[in-house]
């Protein structure tokens, strides 16, 4: 079970309260594979089944995205929306 004793709970983080978040949480050893969504923190919860998924989507989608020369492809990068403080996502494949 993840666990985050490293901060406490407010009406709404945004995006540097969550890096604030995964900074001190790494300086416990905790995980921080977490995501902020409508303003509230959650963790990523992940499964041997969730990571051959994501591996399998993310090994097609390179090699197309590579064979035609389109960009790069990720993956639990962070992305956030400029203006909005309150959602900064990790999806498990980005294109």
């Amino acid at each position: 079970m993840v666990k985050y004793p490293v901060f406490v709970a407010k009406s709404l983080y945004s995006r540097p309260d969550l890096w604030e978040i995964i900074d001190r949480a790494e300086s416990f050893g905790e995980p921080t594979l977490i995501e902020l969504m409508h303003g509230e923190v959650y963790p990523k919860m992940l499964s041997m089944r969730h990571g051959i998924i994501a591996g399998n989507i993310y090994g097609h989608l390179w090699t197309f995205v590579r064979a035609a020369k389109l960009g790069c492809v990720v993956q639990e990068v962070h992305f956030c929306t400029p203006g909005d403080p309150y959602n900064d996502r990790a999806p498990d494949v980005a294109f």
